[in-house]
């Protein structure tokens, strides 16, 4: 088994930063790292609470597992879910690798020791990183847990800022003296470089293609070269001390919130350092960031403004409760509160969509203190992973399944109607799956792709869903399985597509999520509302769908053949629109 994955059509959002003032123009060329997964603090390593893939509501449970402590943010990548947890009586933490379709431990509890309660992980190829209150830093594979390697860090003894990974590097920092960050080759755990702050606490350092930025107490804010450690520029204020907070990339700037100055948050030209506006941000957590608008919690009350203009969009309460840092997965804006409710929203309207109650507060991330783990929302490869007391919770989207049941069944993006139809089914049979494929193997479009399905023509069909998943024939074990099983009435072809979609792994998940990205980009062009109504582009019939396959058969394991929204509506335009669509006339 394996979590479902989607990466929908790419709603364009930016930071709500609090009441802005004199906002000025930053570079414009936008060197923010995203990722599909969850690889740091607030998703991606520019903390930009921003991913691409993840579940649209309605959400249903997945699976939640009780972990005996309080958790941190989780890392969601190659299939598993990572976290550190507190220990409870005594010092320490410890490390999980979770299988993030049914949340079973693959490998740990690993125990990572050292004074207080405090650990927190990165994740970047194949590998995990994680920092204890000490300075020891450690890396473990991803797929075993084997300790990889074990450095302890120089020159500082309190260490509070969770790591970031990109390229190679592992980036975090240090206190105790002063303050310290620390560049270390993922590969060996060699130190390549330091460089003095003031101060060194709660600051996981956020990256962007040209930089490395922290911020401490004052609005003590830094930017180095990511491979050097070359000062790139200081904004620094009238004073300096203990403490500091993540800031966040995007764009051109940076977002910096800050306990000890009024106002509290600072708008800094990533370029040059420069002040460029304020935000309130007073002991708020980070916001979340990407395109014209942003997310953000003003005590309490979370708010969308046009970034440009400092503009509130809407405001949302919620149950008076609202604690999480609040992140953007697709199309939808999630944020918890300490009562237990998670909320689900339009970012353009402000309206909830969805919401659930998960039994047990949601805790906002405590950036003062070390003890617990920090804490945070985190999405990913088609999960919504929700800590909550000692529990972690995730959730997925019946739109994922259905669209990846007409990837592997119908080898085609899912028309709308289709795919609204039988989600609606799958939330009234509580997710039985029965329904859904037996009537694929049973339709029309079944018959004239397979044909009459039996044992002279079935190991045709095995290799056509692999093609269809992966792009490639069956290995020949598998292919062998597979023929046994149908021809011994263990399989029918709906449940030999299913096995085989969900056990995919390495290339091959990847080639499912790339592809149910490309899918998903395709079903929201035609009906961009996915309201069965508002289509844009007529897409029915026999010629289509074969045309809809072709597009789809482009996209494989390489994240670089997932086509844009660009190509996705100039394809359409040009071989699946009727003559009058709108999508021909914008």
């Amino acid at each position: 088994m394996r979590a479902l994955s989607l990466i929908s059509w790419i709603l364009v959002m930016v930071l709500v930063v609090g009441h802005i003032m004199s906002v000025g123009t930053a570079d414009a060329q936008d060197r923010t790292i995203l990722t599909d997964q969850a690889v740091a603090y607030q998703i991606n390593p520019s903390h930009t609470g921003f991913v691409k893939t993840g579940p649209p509501p309605p959400l249903q449970k997945r699976w939640e597992v009780d972990l005996g402590g309080p958790i941190s943010y989780p890392l969601i990548a190659e299939g598993k879910v990572f976290v550190t947890v507190s220990n409870t009586s005594t010092y320490g933490t410890r490390l999980y690798a979770l299988d993030a379709a049914t949340g079973q431990v693959v490998w740990g509890p690993i125990n990572i020791s050292g004074t207080y309660y405090w650990s927190n992980a990165a994740y970047e190829a194949g590998r995990v990183f994680v920092v204890n209150f000490d300075g020891l830093l450690k890396a473990f594979d991803a797929g075993t847990g084997t300790l990889l390697w074990s450095r302890q860090l120089p020159g500082q003894y309190a260490f509070s800022s969770p790591p970031a990974a990109f390229e190679g590097i592992v980036y975090t920092g240090g206190a105790g003296s002063g303050g310290t960050v620390y560049a270390v080759d993922a590969e060996n755990g060699a130190v390549l470089w330091t460089a003095p702050v003031e101060n060194g606490d709660h600051s996981s350092p956020a990256i962007s293609l040209d930089g490395v930025y922290v911020s401490y107490a004052c609005a003590q804010a830094y930017k180095f070269d990511r491979l050097t450690g070359a000062l790139l520029w200081h904004y620094s204020t009238s004073c300096s001390g203990g403490g500091g907070r993540t800031p966040v990339y995007y764009c051109g700037r940076l977002y910096v919130r800050d306990w000890a100055t009024s106002p509290s948050g600072y708008i800094l030209d990533s370029e040059t350092g420069n002040l460029l506006g304020h935000y309130d941000a007073y002991n708020d957590p980070s916001p979340a960031v990407d395109g014209d608008l942003g997310v953000f919690l003003n005590y309490g009350t979370l708010e969308v403004r046009n970034l440009e203009t400092g503009a509130v969009m809407w405001s949302f309460a919620g149950d008076g409760g609202l604690s999480s840092a609040p992140i953007i997965v697709n199309r939808f804006v999630y944020i918890g509160s300490t009562s237990g409710n998670l909320y689900a929203l339009d970012p353009r309207s402000g309206q909830e969509v969805w919401s659930t109650n998960v039994g047990v507060g949601i805790p906002g991330p405590d950036e003062h203190n070390v003890s617990q783990p920090l804490t945070g929302l985190g999405a990913g490869e088609g999960l919504l992973v929700i800590p909550a007391g000692n529990l972690l919770i995730a959730f997925e989207s019946h739109f994922d399944t259905v669209q990846e049941i007409y990837i592997g069944y119908f080898q085609r993006p899912a028309d709308p109607g289709g795919l609204i139809y039988w989600t609606e089914r799958l939330d009234a049979t509580g997710g039985n799956l029965t329904e859904i494929i037996e009537a694929f193997a049973n339709s029309a479009e079944s018959q004239a792709l397979y044909g009459t399905i039996n044992s002279s023509n079935i190991s045709t069909v095995v290799n056509s869903i692999y093609n269809a998943l992966f792009g490639r024939d069956a290995e020949i074990e598998g292919l062998n399985w597979y023929v046994n099983g149908f021809n011994s009435g263990q399989y029918t072809p709906a449940t030999i597509m299913l096995n085989v979609l969900y056990g995919a792994q390495n290339e091959d998940l990847q080639s499912v999520n790339n592809k149910l990205a490309a899918a998903n980009l395709f079903t929201w062009t035609i009906d961009p509302d996915l309201d069965g109504a508002s289509f844009l582009a007529t897409y029915s019939g026999d010629a289509d769908a074969q045309k809809a396959r072709d597009f789809l058969s482009t996209v494989g394991w390489d994240a670089a053949t997932i086509p844009t929204q660009a190509d996705v509506t100039l394809f359409i335009k040009n071989n699946i629109a009727d003559p009058g669509d709108p999508i021909l006339n914008p």
